[in-house]
């Protein structure tokens, strides 16, 4: 279980394979290292069983953070979001994400489907499995001419040491090192 799917944790490579990266807060089932009522994450990406501090998480809950990670490809705009911690957090818990019709017409009605199972609240009703939502998702690709990207002429994989490194890059430049904030000195004082 990764617990923290979303777009900083997403990294494309020039072959056009997606990897995922940060596993800094993963729990593996057998993992004892988090405390009970432990709440990690980040909260517009967070399942509403993480949101409600669940001990029992699972791979479902990878699968909303996904689905809400679609929702925001497909629309630019998180299903649930605010200005407060709270309205976010209320939102996962009992409202409903604004259709994906609503900013972007003409959607495949399968697609449409796969995002609301993803995002469904009750995580029995979810896709059960990230396999399972992968194979609905390669189905739609398949059956549906979307405005894919034109293969890549060049193939590079990257290895682990690369991937780490870009990572480590990336949160350099978000201020972060780690799960740590790095200190940033004051600002200058202008005269």
């Amino acid at each position: 279980v990764h617990r923290d799917v979303k777009p900083a944790n997403v990294f494309l490579l020039e072959d056009g394979s997606v990897k995922l990266l940060d596993f800094g807060i993963a729990k593996l089932a057998t993992s004892t290292l988090t405390r009970q009522g432990d709440v990690l994450g980040s909260a517009p990406f967070m399942s509403p069983e993480q949101v409600a501090g669940t001990q029992d998480l699972d791979g479902r809950s990878d699968v909303w953070s996904t689905g809400v990670l679609l929702y925001e490809l497909l629309t630019g705009r998180k299903p649930f979001d605010g200005d407060a911690l709270t309205t976010v957090i209320i939102g996962i818990l009992k409202e409903q994400p604004p259709p994906l019709e609503k900013y972007v017409p003409g959607l495949p009605k399968a697609l449409l489907d796969v995002v609301a199972k993803a995002l469904e609240k009750d995580r029995d009703k979810r896709f059960q499995t990230a396999e399972e939502l992968g194979r609905e998702l390669q189905l739609i690709r398949k059956t549906h001419q979307l405005n894919a990207p034109p293969p890549m002429d060049e193939t590079r994989f990257a290895s682990t040491n690369v991937l780490k490194a870009l990572h480590d890059d990336r949160q350099k430049q978000d201020g972060t090192v780690g799960n740590k904030t790095l200190q940033q000195p004051p600002p200058a004082a202008v005269a």
